[in-house]
């Protein structure tokens, strides 16, 4: 797990993957609990909605079979890190798998490939990594999956938006006006440099708008 290091020096780096560690290992509980849930029913869900237990969700979302042509993952494109926004997926269910168990297994399994441990840097390249070796189509959309991290409490937390231009476009988009209740969180700004290349996250992300 020395891989997830890489990146945020002002942050402890091993309590950091311990952190992560735990988040991935929860994941893939849901993952087994879910399919216990279908077992019992004896059915299987169409699509799956994972979100961290700190989402805030900035209008409906709706199933991706709504859309004419539509990918087997759906992630935001905003605060995606080199990677994939990992705050929220929706997916199809073929694809739950992959994404719930393959966080672990990457991580313990996969991470002595070269590949692997060029490409990760942080939970997002992670995400990126795992569905790029499950061979799944991915779409980063926001105007579709509109979902921010919420610091402090529910009902008066503010929104963590770090890609500055980026939730500003997907903001206007959408119709959404921040409030007194949930403003953007004060101390966030456009990401900082790359430890490694120095280089600023793009603040204008590629977005796969799905119709």
């Amino acid at each position: 797990a020395k891989i997830l290091k890489k990146g945020k020096p002002d942050l402890d780096s091993r309590k950091r993957v311990q952190s992560h560690i735990r988040q991935f290992a929860t994941i893939e509980r849901c993952y087994q609990e879910m399919m216990d849930l279908e077992l019992k029913n004896n059915h299987k869900y169409d699509e799956i909605l994972r979100v961290r237990d700190d989402a805030f969700l900035l209008k409906g979302i709706n199933p991706l079979h709504e859309t004419k042509s539509y990918p087997d993952i759906l992630v935001n494109h905003c605060d995606n890190w080199y990677g994939l926004n990992d705050k929220a997926a929706l997916m199809l269910r073929p694809t739950a798998e992959i994404y719930f168990t393959g966080f672990l297994r990457t991580l313990f399994l996969d991470s002595g490939e070269i590949e692997v441990q060029k490409a990760i840097r942080n939970p997002e390249t992670l995400t990126k990594v795992i569905l790029e070796k499950g061979n799944v189509t991915v779409h980063q959309d926001g105007e579709r999956l509109p979902v921010a991290p919420i610091r402090g409490q529910e009902l008066d937390g503010c929104l963590h938006m770090l890609y500055t231009k980026c939730w500003k476009d997907l903001m206007a988009k959408i119709d959404y006006q921040l409030t007194e209740q949930h403003p953007r969180c004060p101390g966030d700004r456009t990401p900082w440099p790359n430890a490694v290349t120095g280089e600023y996250p793009p603040d204008a992300v590629k977005q796969d708008r799905l119709e």
